[in-house]
């Protein structure tokens, strides 16, 4: 599963305390859906003690803004703003993990990120 992958990368990466947000889902139309709205995949504590919030997205060509909902943005933006982390953990399958800051330079309405792109900008 890419949650379990994204939560050892976390601790890997010295994130404590890491917590996975509960939605709570059915099995509809075949898959597994959501219950309620969150404001994201994980909540942890960095070294330096602030306030972290993960959404994890997995993506097999390009991360596109489009595919976070009006509520993940409000959240990543809410805690960077408050001081806090923001970090969107983008996964094409469990072996392959970029970790990037929210914001992300050069990522907004209408815009996309490649793979490629998101592993330079992780990199800085």
């Amino acid at each position: 599963m890419i949650e379990d992958a994204a939560r050892r990368f976390l601790r890997d990466h010295g994130y404590n305390c890491i917590e996975k947000i509960y939605t709570g889902c059915v099995f509809l139309r075949g898959k597994w859906t959501p219950v309620k709205k969150v404001s994201g995949d994980f909540k942890a504590i960095s070294k330096a003690g602030k306030a972290v919030h993960v959404e994890v997205k997995c993506r097999q060509d390009k991360l596109c803004y489009s595919d976070f909902e009006r509520h993940q943005v409000d959240a990543l933006n809410d805690i960077s703003q408050a001081n806090g982390e923001s970090l969107v953990i983008w996964s094409q399958n469990p072996y392959e993990i970029v970790l990037l800051r929210w914001p992300i330079e050069g990522f907004g309405p209408r815009k996309s990120i490649s793979w490629e792109q998101a592993k330079i900008i992780a990199e800085q």
